[in-house]
């Protein structure tokens, strides 16, 4: 498997060593996992003792972004800073319940607690020191009750054992998915996971595949192979077309009880198109667009391979311009590199419409100029005529720039049209 990129580490259940392990990530593009890596991402996960592989799937980690079903977290005290609103468990409790008011009194804190269907009680907690550094930030996962929900990564607290620990792991034993947890006191757990988040029997996930194809032309079926494997579908072969894997993948992605698809269909060219030229193309589809959630990007194009990072507000953003360029002839391969910028307040948004207002009012090119803030910058995009218009254009930013720690990056392109 060809996954160049290491984009983090991680203490994993190795099946060799049979022993937590120190394991590289790799991914097959470099990734940020900063805010968050987007789900259904393939991930080759190598042990850096043995050098044991294991294919996993970006939505099965902590360092994923989570959709918001599954961000129930629960504070401890004593291990956990307590806020009004946070989920809480009260060791002897039944179940745990959200924190519905917070009075600090002397040595001690008097907690109102919602436990559900009405019931309501006062909790009495004496002070703890919680470490400068919380190890769990946002809470724990409670054990067994919420196996299915666990991310790799995640810290948990087995609530019959009463111990603390993170989950390293899923495998899979016989087609049975399990959840791996690393206590404390070094016990390894093997958790199976409910029904409900248990993938499809091999055999079965690879009768789901074709029944979920039954409309896609034979003349494009006959060309690929699928085979289940672990819970994970692995499809080879070669489509015509971006469009034609799209349409694949699309129905696949359809079926829920599977870990993911570890998609190796290659794209048959269908017309030799300069790269050059088709780097110019896709650029001007950045450039020429009206999406407000766009911060930044790059294009690169290799013997039609295409590579685009782009930064965004909103992940509305990505799948716009995914769908724009995959409809394109001459692309053999798309690679698109996101990455989640903090969205700036509503007075620095108006400051920076207000620059690219006077931009366009002062006649220096007709073509649209944006102005993006993220953390730590000011970045121009899009084209001009001249280097002349660039340094300008550049100059007026940076005499216009309301955020004086930030830089500003000049990324306007220089074309002929």
């Amino acid at each position: 498997m060809d996954f160049p990129f290491r984009i983090t580490e991680e203490f994993l259940f190795c099946r060799k060593c049979q022993q937590p392990q120190l394991h590289g990530i790799y991914a097959k593009e470099a990734y940020s996992i900063r805010g968050g890596i987007l789900p259904k991402i393939p991930l080759n996960c190598i042990c850096d003792f043995c050098k044991t592989s294991h294919l996993a799937f970006s939505q099965e980690f902590a360092f994923a972004k989570q959709n918001e079903e599954n961000q129930d977290y629960t504070k401890i005290p004593g291990k956990n800073r307590l806020s009004i609103g946070n989920w809480i468990y009260i060791k002897g409790k039944p179940r745990p319940g959200i924190i519905k008011s917070l009075i600090s009194v002397q040595q001690s804190k008097e907690l109102t607690i919602d436990y559900g269907n009405g019931i309501i009680e006062k909790q009495k907690i004496t002070n703890q020191d919680v470490p400068m550094n919380e190890t769990a930030l946002k809470g724990y996962r409670l054990l067994p009750y919420q196996s299915g929900e666990t991310l790799i990564g995640d810290h948990i607290y087995h609530v019959r054992r009463d111990k603390f620990g993170k989950a390293i792991g899923l495998v899979h034993d016989g087609e049975i998915d399990k959840l791996v947890i690393h206590l404390e006191d070094e016990t390894i757990l093997f958790l199976t996971l409910p029904e409900a988040f248990q993938s499809l029997p091999n055999r079965r996930l690879e009768e789901t595949a074709r029944y979920k194809l039954k409309d896609v032309p034979e003349s494009i079926l006959q060309k690929i192979q699928l085979k289940a494997k672990n819970g994970i579908l692995h499809l080879t072969g070669q489509v015509n077309s971006l469009l034609e894997r799209r349409l694949i993948l699309d129905k696949l992605n359809s079926i829920i009880a599977m870990r993911g698809i570890y998609n190796q269909l290659s794209i048959k060219p269908v017309n030799n198109l300069n790269d050059s030229a088709l780097e110019d193309i896709i650029y001007r589809i950045f450039e020429d667009s009206e999406h407000n959630e766009l911060v930044y990007y790059n294009v690169e194009v290799n013997q039609g391979k295409v590579q685009v990072r782009i930064g965004y507000y909103s992940e509305n953003a990505i799948h716009y311009f995914e769908k724009k360029i995959e409809g394109l002839a001459g692309i053999t391969e798309l690679s698109i590199l996101p990455e989640c910028v903090s969205i700036p307040s509503d007075v620095e948004l108006k400051k920076m419409q207000e620059i690219e207002n006077n931009l366009r009012r002062s006649g220096e090119t007709q073509n649209k100029v944006y102005v993006r803030r993220t953390t730590d910058k000011i970045i121009i995009s899009g084209r001009v005529n001249t280097i002349f218009q660039k340094k300008k254009i550049g100059f007026s930013v940076r005499n216009q720039n309301p955020f004086l720690l930030h830089t500003v990056t000049n990324n306007l392109r220089i074309t002929n049209a």
